[in-house]
Parts: C-alpha cells; sequence; structure tokens
C-alpha cells in the first residue's frame, strides 16, 4: 500500500496587516501544520496557486521548503520507516534528530550491498 501526501500552504490572520503562512502536511488523512516563518498581506495570496502575486523571492522560499520536505519524506520511505505527517514535521523543525547524513547513507548503502544473495554481487 502506498501512502497518500500532500503539501500546502495556507494563511492564519496574526494581525490586521499580515497574516502566517501555515505549511500543512498530509499523510494518509492525518495532518501536521507548522508556521513557515513568513508573512504575508493577505490581499497579495493567491489562494488556488498557495503562492504570492508578483513577490518572486517569497515563492522562492515556499518552493525551497517544499523541497525540503519532499526530501525529508524521501529520506524517511529509502530508510523503510513510517511515515507520517508528524515525523516529516519533527524532521523539518529539528524536533527530531535522525541520522540522514552523507556518511550514514553509504554505511545503509554498502550494508545492503553486502547482504544481497551472492548472484546479485560484482
Amino acid at each position: 500500500m502506498t501512502d497518500s501526501f500532500s503539501i500546502k500552504f495556507f494563511l492564519k490572520e496574526a494581525d490586521q496587516n499580515l497574516s502566517k503562512i501555515i505549511l500543512r502536511i498530509i499523510v494518509n488523512r492525518k495532518k501536521a501544520e507548522v508556521f513557515t516563518g513568513l508573512k504575508i498581506n493577505s490581499k497579495n495570496w493567491n489562494e488556488e496557486n498557495q503562492r504570492a502575486f508578483k513577490d518572486k523571492r517569497l515563492n522562492e522560499e515556499l518552493t525551497f521548503i517544499e523541497s525540503n520536505i519532499h526530501e525529508i519524506r524521501r529520506q524517511i520511505l529509502y530508510l523503510r520507516k513510517p511515515l507520517s505527517a508528524t515525523l516529516i514535521k519533527k524532521l523539518y523543525t529539528g524536533e527530531e534528530k535522525d541520522k540522514f547524513g552523507l556518511l550514514e547513507y553509504f554505511e545503509d548503502f554498502i550494508s545492503r550491498i553486502e547482504n544481497l544473495p551472492k548472484e546479485y554481487k560484482v
């Protein structure tokens, strides 16, 4: 069974002028939300595209956040860990540390190769 996965950005009213941009991560209908650290005037927000009107810098930042979330998801799947919105959020915010470094990646890769049946080894 494959996990359903989606990312959404939406606004949450903060004060009269600016709204907080919130990231919602959804995995198998379970959600986790985190404040992106970004704010915008709600008049400048395109709800359908989940991006700002005419603010290239802000849109690039949202794309960067989105890419980070996708990378965390890929790493969790590679390590064959159970995927959850909460785990992705914790890894993104740094609440939970996991061994996703380059050295650990290669150690795991080598270990998997060593455990392959003989006919698959070079």
